[in-house]
């Protein structure tokens, strides 16, 4: 590409504000990797907008999101996983400090069918206790109501986004009780995009992978550049930015890739939600656009 060509412009859409979905996209705007593979991107919030009804032309870091609406007949396909590591915290009251504890209490959670609400009953599911039966579970619109429920005594507990990071949660004296990304191994965000696109653009994508790859090297390579983007997504100052890069650095993969096991437990997963077909592997992940 010419270096006094435009650049091109993309859309990419995102659910969550918050580091989880979004950290790679500030420090590849902030240091110029968008720039070096001649791409402008703008960012557009897609919580409303089903998997299947997404214009083709429109990435997204919400790979749990295109994992689910394989299930609709999304065609759309994960080019590059950022976590395999959900970043949901389960907090609680004092005296609530293991999941099993939890049992016969009120848990303010995600909305039933989202991607954190099917992996918070997985884990219930598998620390013994019956997501049904065992605990009350009961939908919040999103962090500010759910960490309202919890510290206004309404709630023994609650499920927060990594808006909410530890560092940011303990300040607020809460007690945690469990990290997702240490109890379940999926791919949740990243990159993804249409069947359609892959095959008419394929230099698109790829030049949107390498602008995103080298966001992970930023991440476990030079905190300096990152360190920008957490104070941006966290509002919460230096320190609160620094607790964070420390707390979440390891949960990023190095080169976009998923490990076999974490895309296996992805598919059982999908598949335990009892499809319309049984979905494979090569239906959501699509590795060609990592080689070298």
């Amino acid at each position: 590409m010419s270096k006094t060509a435009a650049p091109e412009l993309l859309v990419l859409g995102f659910k969550a504000f918050d580091l989880h979905e979004l950290l790679l996209h500030f420090v590849a705007e902030r240091q110029g990797h968008y720039q070096r593979e001649g791409l402008a991107v703008r960012l557009r919030d897609i919580t409303f907008t089903p998997e299947e009804k997404l214009e083709s032309h429109v990435f997204s870091v919400a790979c749990g999101s295109t994992l689910l609406g394989r299930m609709a007949g999304a065609r759309r396909k994960v080019v590059l996983v950022a976590t395999e590591h959900p970043m949901f915290w389960i907090y609680a009251r004092a005296g609530i400090t293991k999941l099993e504890h939890l049992r016969g209490t009120r848990t303010a959670t995600y909305p039933p069918a989202s991607p954190p609400w099917l992996l918070h009953r997985a884990i219930l599911s598998r620390r013994g206790l019956n997501p049904d039966r065992d605990v009350q579970l009961e939908a919040a619109r999103d962090d500010a109501a759910r960490l309202g429920l919890l510290r206004s005594g309404n709630v023994e507990a609650a499920v927060l986004s990594s808006a909410v990071p530890p560092a940011k949660a303990q300040s607020l004296g809460l007690a945690r009780v469990a990290f997702f990304g240490d109890e379940i191994r999926i791919p949740t965000t990243g990159l993804a995009v249409s069947e359609e696109t892959i095959r008419e653009q394929p230099a698109l994508v790829r030049r949107m992978v390498a602008a995103l790859r080298s966001s992970l090297r930023s991440v476990h390579e030079s905190p300096g550049e990152v360190l920008p983007a957490l104070e941006l997504l966290l509002d919460g100052g230096r320190e609160i930015a620094e607790k964070t890069y420390e707390a979440v650095r390891a949960c990023f993969t190095e080169n976009g890739r998923a490990s076999a096991e974490a895309r296996k437990a992805a598919i059982e997963l999908v598949n335990g939600q009892n499809p319309p077909a049984r979905i494979k592997e090569e239906d959501v992940y699509d590795d060609s656009f990592l080689m070298p």
